[in-house]
């Protein structure tokens, strides 16, 4: 089981994720990049042609650990990309450092 846990910590460090500082309470919220861009347009359309409102459905069901789902492409710039699949059907957000979106990608699974 420790062996398992080690490897799962190590590729953690590899998926991007970012850091919300509270100005009220101090409090840090971490969130990977699946959850921070569920809700953006184009990602919402696209469940949404696939008849799921994401809205309506619990969000692990869409945001995930696989690695490959959310991946650092690049340091310098930064640039990182998370993948939604749905109806054998991918969805990818490529995103910089500023969390603006780059560039939006579509394909088959």
């Amino acid at each position: 089981d420790h062996l398992i846990q080690d490897e799962l910590t190590e590729r953690a460090h590899d998926i991007p994720h970012v850091e919300y500082d509270c100005k009220r309470c101090g409090a840090t919220l971490t969130s990977g990049l699946g959850l921070v861009f569920l809700d953006h347009p184009s990602v919402v359309h696209f469940y949404y042609e696939r008849g799921t409102d994401v809205r309506d459905c619990p969000v692990w069901e869409f945001v995930g650990f696989p690695p490959d789902r959310q991946t650092i492409r690049s340091m310098d710039p930064i640039e990182a990309s998370v993948t939604y699949t749905a109806a054998g059907e991918v969805i990818t957000l490529v995103v910089d450092g500023t969390l603006d979106v780059c560039s939006v990608q579509r394909g088959d699974a």
